[in-house]
């Protein structure tokens, strides 16, 4: 097999002329044509254009991440129908080795602030490092003030401490990426393929960025309790449990929104009466500092979780001033213009352009500054840093009449106004056709078909948001089964490393191997900053860099570097070991793409050779070396990860030969980016 050999069209693969590289691969992957239906089985269903090999193929791709091994014969001998309607009950499916695959990981039922106690922010525990310090020198407790802070953060810790707080710091983000590890395994092994597939989609249509303030710390407790619940269940259901999960609170600033200056809220607030106390209890509160009275819960609720909701460093200082220094300090940071106060759009204005009513949904921005009024109030009971829950502050919500979307909303409501906006959201016909486009595009095409938009926007109506029926007129349509759709999705970054996980029978990766790898890609696990989640369509994951990413993955994966998908394991590889190169061929187009490839493809898999990767630059593969560091989720990190690729040109792949250099070419082939 050589490369001098390969002649064939390479229309299917790349532009050459003036040896151009990037364009034409983009329009391989862009503008991919189905195969023609005659060379698939024949027989399909009235009014399905697909056959039924096609069929079976389509449906484990779009409504799982591939195939496993044996899962197209069984649900061939099944009935692909008969699997659709399975996968849209995935409370009935037995998934017991992945409910014991999951028992190692325990931070995925934590709350947040049962995360947070365990694995307190860093700067917590350099608090409570140095306050611990402090005591044990027998420093005085005075109020620190201007002058002795910068004498208080000159406490040097001592190396056993340091390597304490660094032994922490690495075990909370290792607790941090079980979520990451287990959302992977889950989509690697679960028999419930729908349900990982429709949190994927949820997840990223609610996204929440970790690398925002504490947002990381909620994570786990945003997709057990928010998405993973109600991805086949009621819209509104979900629409809510979102509006309420600390993570989506803190990420668009809900929390810190407040009814503004001059509005009249529900409750007023009330504010320690001092000067009704006996002399003997002044005295006391002079000589008792505020962290004394929140350990003895001497403190009214309220008061005490507005000093609990200060950062780390601000609420270290106030635990060690009197009640009347605190009560001065917090009239301070409330009085500085800097400190932000007051109505914030920001979840308001995305919950109607991108969670409910699209952002051609017929509201104005008058409706969403009606809409953040309505929902202030909604809150965490603690600060972000401390571990909140959702609260109701009746004192911070502006109840004052509104009008939104032309409805009347009087004065004087509580919770029960925000309620009803998202009453209003979830049931509005602009809504119905928003989320209908999306799920048609995610599982048909990227240009969705209008005729089942409609029909998905109505059941939609029908059934007040039943998601488990929408989905059920969409996967059962004739357009998801049209010919032209099949292989028409270009496969996200996650799709196609798990989908490459599965398609060798590869077993949930225990390590953040598989987890760095899709963030390297370019799609971390709720690693996107913007609300708008990742995209869905195919121009967006497809560019000169992307291919051959994409190519070079496919040789790590022949090179062993996928972890838990080792061909020694795979059954197809220990099958096609003995056999002559033309027969490994033909083992690897049965095993991967159902039989049949493009001539194209199956020109490069004879050759052994992809004359794309011939022009690649030195070093382009360490985008695949094998380490153990944490998944980058942060703008900076994702920089500083990219950095470290460049320089890093002795991690390069091995030199592949025979049939791991075959099953390398065909991961990286058109066909398999597809699903």
């Amino acid at each position: 097999m050589t490369s001098s050999a390969f002649r064939p069209r390479l229309s299917h693969w790349a532009t050459i002329r003036n040896v151009s590289f990037g364009a034409g691969a983009m329009s391989a992957l862009l503008a991919f044509t189905p195969l023609p239906a005659q060379h698939m089985a024949t027989a399909s269903l009235a009014g399905r254009e697909q056959t039924a090999d096609q069929q079976v193929q389509h449906a484990l791709h779009r409504l799982a991440f591939g195939p496993r091994p044996g899962d197209v014969e069984k649900v061939r001998s099944m009935g692909v129908d008969t699997w659709i309607a399975q996968q849209l009950s995935p409370e009935k499916i037995s998934d017991a080795p992945m409910d014991a695959w999951l028992t190692r990981f325990p931070t995925l039922t934590m709350t947040g602030a049962q995360f947070i106690a365990k694995y307190p922010p860093p700067g917590q525990q350099v608090a409570r490092a140095v306050a611990m310090q402090q005591r044990e020198m027998g420093a005085a407790r005075a109020p620190m003030t201007s002058a002795n802070s910068d004498a208080a953060r000159a406490f040097t810790l001592s190396p056993a401490d340091s390597a304490r707080l660094r032994d922490q710091a690495r075990e909370g983000q290792r607790a941090s990426s079980e979520l990451f590890i287990a959302r992977t395994g889950r989509a690697v092994a679960s028999e419930r393929q729908l349900q990982e597939v429709l949190v994927d989609f949820w997840a990223n249509h609610f996204n929440v960025f970790a690398g925002k303030q504490q947002t990381r710390y909620y994570l786990a407790e945003f997709e057990h309790t928010a998405i993973r619940p109600h991805v086949l269940g009621n819209f509104r259901e979900l629409l809510g449990a979102v509006a309420k999960s600390p993570a989506m609170l803190t990420y668009l600033d809900q929390a810190q929104s407040v009814a503004d200056s001059g509005r009249r809220t529900l409750v007023q607030p009330r504010t320690p009466q001092r000067n009704n106390l006996r002399g003997g209890q002044r005295a006391l509160l002079d000589r008792t500092t505020v962290g004394q009275l929140i350990d003895r819960d001497r403190l009214p609720e309220q008061q005490k979780q507005r000093i609990m909701a200060l950062p780390p460093e601000q609420y270290q200082r106030v635990r060690d001033m009197t009640l009347a220094q605190a009560q001065e300090f917090m009239a301070q940071l409330a009085a500085n213009p800097r400190r932000p106060r007051g109505i914030n759009e920001n979840y308001a204005r995305e919950l109607m352009e991108l969670h409910t009513l699209g952002v051609d949904g017929g509201y104005t921005q008058q409706d969403v500054m009606e809409v953040a009024r309505a929902l202030t109030g909604w809150t965490l009971s603690r600060g972000a840093a401390q571990g909140g829950a959702f609260v109701f502050r009746p004192e911070t919500h502006d109840a004052e009449a509104k009008t939104i979307l032309g409805q009347s909303f009087p004065a004087g409501k509580g919770q029960d106004e925000g309620e009803r906006v998202l009453d209003l959201l979830a049931n509005h016909p602009s809504t119905a056709r928003f989320i209908a486009t999306k799920l048609v595009r995610r599982f048909v095409s990227d240009e969705p078909p209008e005729r089942l938009i409609d029909r998905a926007a109505a059941t939609f109506t029908r059934t007040k948001g039943d998601l488990r029926e929408v989905m059920r007129t969409i996967v059962t349509s004739d357009e998801f089964f049209a010919e032209d759709v099949y292989r028409a999705k270009v496969k996200t970054p996650f799709e196609l490393v798990v989908s490459a996980s599965r398609a060798l029978g590869g077993q949930p990766d225990i390590t953040q191997g598989t987890v760095q790898l899709i963030a390297r890609m370019g799609q971390p696990i709720y690693g996107r900053a913007t609300p708008d989640g990742y995209p869905d369509m195919a121009d967006e994951w497809i560019n000169t860099g992307s291919i051959l990413n994409r190519m070079n993955f496919g040789l790590a994966v022949g090179a062993g570097r996928l972890p838990g998908a080792r061909l020694a394991q795979w059954s197809t590889a220990r099958e096609l070991a003995s056999k002559t190169p033309n027969e490994q061929v033909d083992g690897l187009v049965r095993a991967l793409f159902g039989g049949n490839v493009s001539a194209d493809t199956r020109a490069v898999l004879t050759n052994g050779e992809n004359p794309l990767l011939s022009r690649a630059p030195a070093g382009s593969d360490s985008l695949f070396r094998d380490d153990a560091s944490t998944p980058p989720v942060t703008p900076a990190q994702i920089r500083q990860e990219r950095q470290e690729r460049q320089r890093a040109n002795a991690a390069t792949l091995p030199e592949l030969t025979g049939f791991p250099k075959l099953v390398g070419l065909a991961i990286g082939a058109p066909e398999f980016q597809r699903r």
